[in-house]
Parts: structure tokens; C-alpha cells; sequence
């Protein structure tokens, strides 16, 4: 979706919506108008999304943050968790599942604690992970996105086997 179809379909389900294409002007605006989330690609010119997250990450109303990119390398998904992003999208992203993702991550409860990426190497990532179901879900979510040599039914089923322990 470019950015003005993106605007519209949002806007068209109700949510009020602002508009930037870099990354120093979302830091403003967020800084400003302290939205609910934030739905941010990590390509922007200016500043990266990341580090839009790393600027955000103190504030003290900070938004959800749903990170969309078409990069899904292992660093990249985990310097967004690290950054405390609420949500990873792969792009390209359908439009009824994006109005979902918004949907959920709007209506999660308030309060929740973020991830933490303790550490992160080729062959190993160590998460600390809030015990309670919103979070199962998020970390489900994550793992599904990491990029691994595993076979998708095995990243699924160890994405479950989180999601179980949480729960």
C-alpha cells in the first residue's frame, strides 16, 4: 500500500490519522500529539525507523509502536524488539490484516511490559518476556517472523511451545 492508500484505509475504519514520510518529523509529531501507535516502515529518510524507536523509547507516553518493513533479516526483527516496537509486519501487508493488526494492538490493555532482548547471537536469542497473554501472543508473533534455518513447521511449533509456557 503507498502511504496515501494507507492513510485512506485507516481513516475509512474510523481512526484519525497523521502523516509524515521521515523519521525526524515522526519523533516530532509523536513528541506532540503523543498518538496511541505509531505504524512506521523502517526505511524513512532523515533518521531509520529504529532509531525513531530508540528516540521514543524514554518518552514518557510512548506509543505503541507496529514496525512494517520489507527487510526481515534477524537483526533487523531483533533490534526492533530491543527497541521495544509493539508489533513487526512484513510488507508487503494485506489491507484487511493490516486493519487487524491495528485493531489488536489498540485494544490491547495499556499497561503492558515490553520485551527485552537480553542478548543475540547467530545461533542464540535470549528474550525476557512478561508472563501473560498479550505478550504470548507478541512473542508468538515475533518468532514467526525470525528468519532461521528451521523449517516453517518447526518455527511455528516452537512459537507455540512459548505461547504455552506464557500462558
Amino acid at each position: 500500500l503507498n502511504m496515501k492508500l494507507f492513510n485512506d484505509l485507516l481513516e475509512a475504519h474510523g481512526y484519525v490519522t497523521l502523516k509524515t514520510s521521515n523519521g525526524v518529523e515522526a519523533v516530532e509529531l509523536a513528541r506532540a500529539h503523543k498518538p496511541d501507535l505509531i505504524l512506521m516502515d523502517i526505511q524513512l529518510p532523515g533518521m531509520d525507523g529504529l532509531e525513531v524507536l530508540a528516540r521514543l523509547r524514554g518518552a514518557p507516553s510512548r506509543p505503541r509502536v507496529v514496525v512494517m518493513t520489507a527487510d526481515d533479516a534477524p537483526e533487523t526483527l531483533l533490534r526492533a524488539v530491543r527497541e521495544h516496537a509493539f508489533r513487526y509486519v512484513t510488507k508487503p501487508v494485506e489491507p484487511a490484516e493490516l486493519c487487524a493488526v491495528v485493531a489488536s494492538v489498540l485494544a490491547s490493555p495499556p499497561d503492558l511490559r515490553p520485551i527485552e532482548v537480553v542478548s543475540a547471537k547467530p545461533d542464540w536469542v535470549e528474550l525476557l518476556v512478561p508472563c501473560d497473554r498479550d505478550a504470548a501472543t507478541r512473542i508468538q508473533e515475533f518468532l514467526s517472523q525470525l528468519d532461521s534455518d528451521l523449517p516453517e513447521n518447526v518455527r511455528a511449533d516452537v512459537g507455540q511451545a512459548f505461547r504455552e509456557l506464557l500462558n
